[in-house]
């Protein structure tokens, strides 16, 4: 079971038990120019391609975050009509925790630049969304993209809102509320 396991990124670190254990792979990455291991987690994108990442495990070890294959958003379909944008795996999994552990569909551009994929998997699903949360960092790359992904919604009827919290990002958020918890 995954539920102890903890990703790293940045620094900040989540649990990952309200990710489907399928969705997830281990592997052990080989970077032929710098003759290092990686060990990190894989989630699938629409192409086909993983989205790669780990975090600090020690002293020595730096995070990581890379793609291999092509490039694109990653979905993750829980069932939900509700479903979150965000630009990482972590924001999206730390939005649910912001909203109580809702059950919640997730859509996550990988970068922002992935932004019009967003419109492209709208057009083809908008009839089994009913709200989409938008949840994108408060910075320039955010704003634009959350910009973009409110005409997309605009275009195809489909209801949103976005996520009010604090912090340059969700996960910051919900660590700076768990952390005023404690």
């Amino acid at each position: 079971r995954i539920s102890d396991v903890h990703v790293l990124e940045k620094q900040r670190h989540l649990e990952l038990d309200r990710i489907p254990l399928d969705k997830l792979k281990w592997m052990s990455i080989f970077h032929r120019d710098k003759k290092f291991r990686r060990q990190c987690y894989g989630i699938k994108n629409s192409s086909g391609g993983y989205e790669l990442f780990s975090g600090y495990q020690s002293h020595h070890s730096l995070s990581f975050k890379s793609c291999y294959g092509p490039k694109d958003i990653s979905v993750i379909n829980q069932g939900s009509r509700t479903w979150v944008v965000s630009e990482s795996l972590i924001d999206a999994m730390s939005v649910q925790g912001l909203r109580g552990g809702a059950q919640i569909s997730l859509i996550t551009l990988n970068g922002v630049g992935q932004v019009d994929r967003v419109g492209t998997f709208l057009a083809k699903y908008y009839s089994k969304i009913e709200t989409l949360i938008l949840a994108l960092d408060h910075d320039r790359a955010g704003e634009t993209a959350q910009e973009k992904v409110m005409r997309f919604c605009q275009q195809f009827e489909i209801s949103f809102e976005i996520l009010s919290y604090s912090g340059k990002d969700p996960n910051d958020a919900l660590r700076n509320r768990l952390i005023c918890k404690k």
